[in-house]
């Protein structure tokens, strides 16, 4: 990464730029997984969870959700607010988040999603191998494909990824926790919206339904929705 960014004419520090020096480019190498996420979650309902503060106000009844909908429990990067045994698996693919968080790896006992060969430069061992499912991501622009072993994106965005993940797996239907909005960057919020306007026309009989509140251009309910 040093030897990268010596080459990137960074004269200060930039997020943007650290994150060029770390993720593989868009329109690079063709990244295919080794796990066929077909049918994994087959006929079930999906609580994905993001990293909105939302999470920790509506915790209890997120919570209340878990217990009485039983649905498959996927987090988008770690969370110290859920116990491992209600978690069905933690999806990270970005780079940045991975070294960020290398360090509570180490305690997972869920399945961890994530694109191996991608971001294999700044993998650690802290992951247990037996836990790893290795679904692909290719970043190119304007693309949108699913298919068993890996997706191909125009965006890198995790929360994109999941969504890939989820839709091979077969779920019956996506409740969105955590899914705040990006109030304080116009580009980030228009990018999900785009992910999320994307995924709605292509994938229609996959319903996408926020339980807390969201400036997402996605259906809103409550968690406290019986």
């Amino acid at each position: 990464i040093l030897k990268k960014l010596k080459k990137m004419k960074a004269r200060s520090y930039s997020v943007a730029v650290l994150e060029d020096a770390i993720t593989p480019q868009a329109g690079g190498d063709d990244f295919t997984g080794s796990w066929d996420a077909s049918g994994w979650l087959s006929g079930r309902d999906v609580l994905l969870v993001a990293g909105g503060p939302s999470v920790r106000k509506y915790l209890e009844g997120v919570r209340l959700f878990i217990a009485s909908h039983n649905p498959a429990v996927l987090l988008i990067n770690t969370s110290d607010h859920f116990e491992s045994k209600i978690v069905d698996a933690v999806i990270v693919s970005n780079a940045t988040s991975v070294i960020l968080e290398s360090s509570v790896y180490s305690g997972l006992k869920c399945p961890v999603i994530t694109p191996i060969e991608r971001i294999k430069s700044v993998l650690s061992n802290t992951i247990d191998a037996e836990l790893i499912l290795d679904y692909g991501l290719t970043v190119r622009e304007q693309s949108f494909s699913i298919s068993k072993t890996g997706c191909e994106l125009g965006w890198d965005l995790s929360a994109a990824y999941a969504l890939a993940v989820i839709t091979q797996a077969e779920a019956s239907k996506i409740y969105l926790v955590g899914f705040d909005g990006h109030h304080e960057n116009n580009e980030k919020h228009e990018e999900m919206c785009d992910v999320l306007t994307q995924y709605q026309e292509r994938y229609p009989d996959i319903p996408l339904v926020a339980l807390t509140p969201t400036t997402y251009p996605v259906k809103q309910s409550s968690i406290y929705e019986r």
